[in-house]
Protein backbone atom coordinates (compact mmCIF):
# COMPACT_ATOMS: atom_id res chain seq x y z
CA UNK A 1 0.00 0.00 0.00
CA UNK A 2 1.20 3.70 -0.97
CA UNK A 3 0.23 5.02 2.57
CA UNK A 4 2.26 2.44 4.74
CA UNK A 5 5.46 2.70 2.45
CA UNK A 6 4.93 6.71 3.21
CA UNK A 7 3.92 6.50 6.65
CA UNK A 8 7.24 4.77 7.01
CA UNK A 9 9.69 7.52 5.95
CA UNK A 10 7.69 9.86 7.74
CA UNK A 11 8.03 8.24 10.80
CA UNK A 12 11.87 7.63 10.65
CA UNK A 13 12.51 10.78 9.55
CA UNK A 14 10.18 12.59 11.99
CA UNK A 15 12.59 11.26 14.84
CA UNK A 16 16.43 12.01 12.44
CA UNK A 17 15.02 15.72 11.95
CA UNK A 18 16.45 16.37 15.78
CA UNK A 19 18.82 13.61 15.18
CA UNK A 20 20.45 15.83 12.28
CA UNK A 21 20.64 18.82 14.73
CA UNK A 22 22.36 17.13 17.08
CA UNK A 23 25.50 17.99 14.82
CA UNK A 24 25.84 21.45 15.51
CA UNK A 25 27.33 22.47 18.01
CA UNK A 26 26.41 26.38 18.13
CA UNK A 27 22.74 24.63 18.98
CA UNK A 28 21.29 25.88 22.38
CA UNK A 29 20.33 22.81 24.29
CA UNK A 30 16.26 22.87 25.70
CA UNK A 31 13.24 21.50 24.53
CA UNK A 32 12.71 21.85 20.83
CA UNK A 33 9.21 21.59 18.98
CA UNK A 34 9.41 20.28 15.07
CA UNK A 35 6.74 21.00 12.45
CA UNK A 36 7.10 18.72 9.47
CA UNK A 37 4.72 19.38 6.52
CA UNK A 38 4.76 16.37 3.79
CA UNK A 39 4.24 16.84 0.21
CA UNK A 40 3.09 13.75 -2.37
CA UNK A 41 2.65 13.90 -5.50
CA UNK A 42 -0.35 12.46 -6.61
CA UNK A 43 -2.55 11.96 -3.05
CA UNK A 44 -5.85 12.78 -3.11
CA UNK A 45 -5.42 15.36 -0.02
CA UNK A 46 -3.01 16.74 1.13
CA UNK A 47 -1.68 15.34 4.75
CA UNK A 48 -1.60 17.37 8.13
CA UNK A 49 1.28 18.67 9.71
CA UNK A 50 3.23 16.62 12.18
CA UNK A 51 4.46 18.60 15.24
CA UNK A 52 7.33 16.80 17.59
CA UNK A 53 8.88 17.89 21.00
CA UNK A 54 12.22 16.41 22.01
CA UNK A 55 13.91 17.80 24.76
CA UNK A 56 17.88 17.95 23.27
CA UNK A 57 20.42 18.20 26.38
CA UNK A 58 23.97 19.38 25.67
CA UNK A 59 25.48 16.27 25.44
CA UNK A 60 22.89 15.24 22.66
CA UNK A 61 23.91 18.28 20.75
CA UNK A 62 27.68 17.06 21.13
CA UNK A 63 27.11 14.00 19.66
CA UNK A 64 27.92 13.10 16.02
CA UNK A 65 24.53 13.00 13.76
CA UNK A 66 25.27 8.91 12.67
CA UNK A 67 25.09 8.36 16.52
CA UNK A 68 21.46 10.03 16.98
CA UNK A 69 20.00 8.65 13.78
CA UNK A 70 20.22 4.99 15.18
CA UNK A 71 19.41 5.78 18.70
CA UNK A 72 18.90 2.54 21.26
CA UNK A 73 15.43 3.20 21.50
CA UNK A 74 14.08 2.76 17.84
CA UNK A 75 12.16 -0.22 17.41
CA UNK A 76 14.27 -3.24 15.82
CA UNK A 77 12.54 -3.20 12.49
CA UNK A 78 13.45 -0.01 11.02
CA UNK A 79 17.15 1.05 10.51
CA UNK A 80 18.57 4.17 9.03
CA UNK A 81 21.80 4.46 7.51
CA UNK A 82 23.44 7.62 7.47
CA UNK A 83 25.72 7.44 4.22
CA UNK A 84 26.93 11.06 4.27
CA UNK A 85 26.80 13.92 5.52
CA UNK A 86 28.59 17.76 5.08
CA UNK A 87 28.74 20.63 6.95
CA UNK A 88 29.33 24.12 5.49
CA UNK A 89 28.80 27.23 7.16
CA UNK A 90 25.19 26.92 7.91
CA UNK A 91 24.03 24.87 6.28
CA UNK A 92 24.17 20.66 6.66
CA UNK A 93 23.71 18.11 3.78
CA UNK A 94 22.89 14.35 4.31
CA UNK A 95 21.94 11.15 2.63
CA UNK A 96 20.49 8.21 4.32
CA UNK A 97 19.06 4.96 3.34
CA UNK A 98 16.52 3.77 5.40
CA UNK A 99 14.79 0.27 5.47
CA UNK A 100 11.69 -1.85 7.53
CA UNK A 101 9.64 -4.52 7.03
CA UNK A 102 7.25 -2.22 4.44
CA UNK A 103 9.74 -1.08 2.14
CA UNK A 104 13.01 1.10 1.59
CA UNK A 105 13.75 4.82 1.09
CA UNK A 106 16.51 6.46 -0.29
CA UNK A 107 16.43 9.72 1.30
CA UNK A 108 18.86 13.32 0.51
CA UNK A 109 18.32 16.16 3.07
CA UNK A 110 19.02 20.02 4.08
CA UNK A 111 19.41 21.56 7.20
CA UNK A 112 20.47 25.33 7.33
CA UNK A 113 20.54 26.51 11.00
CA UNK A 114 19.02 29.91 11.32
CA UNK A 115 20.28 30.72 14.69
CA UNK A 116 21.41 28.28 17.87
CA UNK A 117 17.55 28.42 18.19
CA UNK A 118 15.81 27.82 15.18
CA UNK A 119 16.51 25.58 11.83
CA UNK A 120 14.69 25.16 8.43
CA UNK A 121 15.28 22.49 5.97
CA UNK A 122 13.89 19.42 3.93
CA UNK A 123 14.24 16.27 3.22
CA UNK A 124 13.60 14.42 -0.86
CA UNK A 125 12.49 10.84 0.06
CA UNK A 126 12.38 8.25 -2.72
CA UNK A 127 10.74 5.07 -1.28
CA UNK A 128 9.88 1.90 -2.75
CA UNK A 129 5.93 0.92 -2.59
CA UNK A 130 5.12 -3.05 -2.74
CA UNK A 131 3.99 -3.05 -6.84
CA UNK A 132 8.01 -2.20 -7.93
CA UNK A 133 7.06 1.51 -8.10
CA UNK A 134 9.10 4.36 -6.22
CA UNK A 135 6.92 6.91 -4.63
CA UNK A 136 8.39 10.52 -4.59
CA UNK A 137 7.91 12.59 -1.28
CA UNK A 138 9.19 15.74 0.10
CA UNK A 139 9.21 17.00 3.78
CA UNK A 140 9.61 20.65 4.89
CA UNK A 141 10.76 20.90 8.40
CA UNK A 142 10.98 23.79 10.93
CA UNK A 143 12.47 23.56 14.29
CA UNK A 144 12.46 25.86 17.23
CA UNK A 145 13.52 26.17 20.35
CA UNK A 146 10.38 26.41 23.26
CA UNK A 147 12.33 26.65 26.45
CA UNK A 148 14.15 24.97 28.77
CA UNK A 149 13.23 21.22 29.17
CA UNK A 150 11.75 20.43 32.15
CA UNK A 151 12.90 18.03 34.63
Amino acid sequence: MKSKSVLLAAGMLVSAVPAMAGGAADMKPGLWEVVIKMEVPGMPMAMPPMTTKQCLTAEQIAKREDELVHPASRDPSEKCELKSHERRGNTMTMTMSCTASQGTSQVKGRMIFDSPTAYHGEFDVQAAVEDGRTMHMTQHFEGKRTGDCSK
